[in-house]
């Protein structure tokens, strides 16, 4: 069934011209119904100036909606999405009959125009992967905007890189509940950056404190080691010097001299132990017996 607007171009093209009727072969050769929407849609976009022109696009493009595969179907969407700059641009596409507005939403008036106008067609092919995000974007803030703009419902990770930097390039192209959208997962993901940099100082802290207190076990433990082995260094000593006989007393003293040499820490151990050592332990610490 045709639109309002294709029937009203096929009585135009009808009209008598020096009192005759054009022939249907004739329409047909303009290109028919479809034709005759890319003229009249072609023909209201250059009745705007340049900065109309522009705001159209977006305007349009915005009422091209995601449909099954790669196809391009009509979207309605309310009034309250476009600004104040865009509403004198949606009157006059209303007046040459591009757009239809009924009960607060917009929608482009006919199918064809979304697949005749070869303009339409050329902003439509020109970033499909930019379009997909952005239909992406659209239908996430108005989610968010409905549930009272929930922080669970923002954009993060991969997603929301991917998006800020398309938007990067197309800010004009964005309405307030998108741009404010934005800003909110952007601000949110700041947060939890400086979170996880602040877990991640933590971490490394805790790190260094542990490597810290492992070398100083480490340290005490030689220290006790070192400790334990002149203290039985010395208590070799004290037997030997009050052991009567004299070859055990010198493997006394032997045992105490190799005590010593395995000791971190000679030369603090070295004096008492020298003094509980008889003279012979002590000639024997130059001269280890046999």
């Amino acid at each position: 069934m045709r639109c309002r607007c294709c029937r009203r171009s096929l009585l135009e093209l009808w009209q008598h011209r020096d009192g005759r009727t054009l022939r249907l072969s004739a329409y047909e050769q303009a290109g028919g119904v479809h034709g005759a929407v890319a003229r009249l849609a072609e023909s209201a976009y250059e009745r705007l100036d340049p900065e109309r022109r522009r705001i159209a696009r977006r305007v349009l493009l915005r009422l091209a909606g995601e449909g099954q595969g790669d196809t391009v179907v009509r979207a309605r969407v309310s009034l309250e999405e476009f600004d104040e700059q865009a509403r004198p641009v949606l009157d006059e596409l209303t007046d040459g009959r591009l757009l239809t507005i009924s009960e607060g939403e917009v929608e482009v008036a006919h199918e064809a125009l979304l697949r005749e106008w070869p303009r339409f067609r050329q902003w439509l092919d020109e970033d499909v992967q930019g379009r997909h995000l952005h239909h992406q974007l659209r239908n996430a803030a108005r989610e968010w905007d409905a549930v009272g703009r929930d922080p669970g419902e923002l954009y993060r990770g991969a997603r929301l890189a991917a998006t800020l930097d398309w938007s990067a390039d197309h800010e004009a192209d964005l309405n307030a509940t998108e741009r404010a959208f934005l800003a909110e997962s952007r601000s949110a993901s700041e947060r939890s950056q400086r979170r996880l940099r602040a877990v991640l100082a933590g971490v490394a802290a805790l790190a260094r404190c542990a490597v810290i207190a492992g070398v100083v076990a480490l340290e005490q433990r030689g220290n006790a080691r070192d400790a334990a082995t002149a203290a039985e260094a010395q208590q070799l000593g004290a037997r030997a010097l009050l052991d009567p006989q004299l070859d055990r007393s010198l493997l006394l003293a032997a045992r105490a001299w190799r005590l010593m040499t395995r000791c971190e820490r000679a030369a603090t151990c070295s004096a008492p132990c020298s003094a509980a050592l008889p003279r012979s332990a002590s000639s024997a610490r130059t001269t280890p017996p046999s």
